[in-house]
């Protein structure tokens, strides 16, 4: 029972980082957006050898592994901010995410 709380509780510390998980959705979009531009190239540009294959077989494993960590982003994006939405339990609002403009202008 113990590992389950403390697989619960890492996933509610770690559901506090939106922006780092922004990023891993970001960068395997944008690899495997590079990884199809490499394939596009490689089946409209070089002529049909070994060559060619073998670049469209290093574009097909950059794109694959692109799509897997945008996938990875965008499931830590959605589901650990629905376990942060439903847990039941108080968490500290941490210092980068509390809105200081609205505590200046009180003044």
């Amino acid at each position: 029972m113990s590992r389950i709380r403390t697989l619960y509780w890492r996933l509610l510390d770690r559901s506090g980082t939106p922006r780092q998980h922004m990023a891993i959705f970001t960068s395997g979009t944008l690899l495997f957006f590079i990884g199809m531009g490499i394939l596009y190239f490689a089946n409209s540009r070089l002529t049909p050898s070994l060559g060619q294959e073998l670049v469209a077989l290093l574009a097909l494993a950059i794109a694959g592994m692109g799509a897997l960590l945008a996938a990875i982003g965008y499931i830590a994006l959605s589901l650990l901010r629905i376990l942060r939405l439903v847990s039941n339990h108080e968490q500290p609002v941490p210092i980068r995410s509390r809105n200081l403009c609205a505590e200046s202008t009180r003044r």
